[in-house]
């Protein structure tokens, strides 16, 4: 959700579920401005994946808002992560990644 191009609240798929579907509230009836967070993690445009990847691990955020200038340039995604990360020569196996996520 944007003000101006700034980044001023984001909704996810946990907000719908945990503010409208388990509490049952009336989806039609329901502003996006009452369930949407509003403290955002952004990260910026020149940030570094690994940057990025340790602030949504940290944060557990799937989606993050990239941002210049505190203008809002689009949202990266785990799936984007993921996507880039098997461009690389060295892929982990499934036992590797257990072993560095302790």
């Amino acid at each position: 959700i944007v003000e101006n191009d700034n980044p001023v609240g984001i909704i996810s798929e946990r907000d719908l579920i945990r503010k409208v579907l388990a509490t049952r509230i009336n989806p039609e009836q329901t502003l996006i401005e009452s369930v949407m967070s509003r403290n955002i993690i952004s990260v910026d445009i020149n940030a570094e994946i690994k940057e990025v990847s340790r602030s949504m691990g940290a944060h557990g955020n799937k989606k993050m808002p990239v941002v210049e200038n505190g203008k809002l340039k689009g949202i990266i995604t785990t799936t984007d992560i993921v996507r880039v990360l098997s461009q690389f020569n060295k892929l982990y196996d499934a036992k590797e990644i257990i072993e560095l996520g302790a």
